[in-house]
Order: structure tokens, then C-alpha cells, then sequence
């Protein structure tokens, strides 16, 4: 932190200066924060009791599944289709390795 300037005589000093102090670096962070947030301040939109924040609730329920095309794809008609595997399964698939190494072998360490 050094700084070189001239005086008007033509003399050059060098001052070494102290880094900006934390309170000040925190006024000012507050200050920009605040700036920022009278921009941005709103109000908040009025919600809908037990309304659920995510997409896809249906009552309607499906038997089969409903596709427009035979075979696995467009592309591909003639292979077979094969249905995709549960969220349940998948979970149950990869937690079952976790659920056996930190019950099962942590008896025996």
C-alpha cells in the first residue's frame, strides 16, 4: 500500500497507507445492502393456503401408458418399449448399498 505523489514544488514522496479498516469495509457493504434492497423491496404475493409449490398434481388416473407411436421411439418402431423404472425403485436400488455398509458393517469395525 504505497503511494507516490508530488507536491507542487516538484518534490515526489512516497506515504505508505493503511488498508481500509473492517468496520469501514462493513459500512459500506451495509450501505450498498441497503441501497440495493429499497430497489428491490416488493411486496410478497398473496399465496393460497396448503397450496403446493410444485407442478405435476393430478387427480386424473392412467391404466396405460399414453403413447402415440408402437415400438420404443419414433425412430425406432420395431424395438420393444420398455417402461422406465419408479422413483421408489431407483431409491431404494442405490440407498440399499449405504443402508447395509453404515448398519450392517459398522458393527463389526
Amino acid at each position: 500500500w504505497l503511494k507516490r505523489f508530488t507536491t507542487p514544488s516538484g518534490a515526489t514522496h512516497i506515504v505508505t497507507q493503511l488498508p481500509p479498516q473492517p468496520d469501514m469495509m462493513f459500512r459500506q457493504a451495509a450501505r450498498i445492502a441497503a441501497r440495493q434492497a429499497a430497489v428491490v423491496a416488493r411486496p410478497a404475493m398473496p399465496r393460497a393456503p396448503f397450496a403446493r409449490s410444485f407442478g405435476a398434481v393430478s387427480t386424473k388416473v392412467q391404466d396405460a401408458v399414453a403413447r402415440p407411436f408402437p415400438g420404443a421411439s419414433r425412430a425406432e418402431p420395431e424395438m420393444e418399449y420398455i417402461e422406465e423404472p419408479s422413483m421408489l425403485y431407483m431409491t431404494c436400488l442405490v440407498a440399499s448399498p449405504w443402508v447395509f455398509s453404515f448398519w450392517f458393517l459398522t458393527k463389526y469395525v
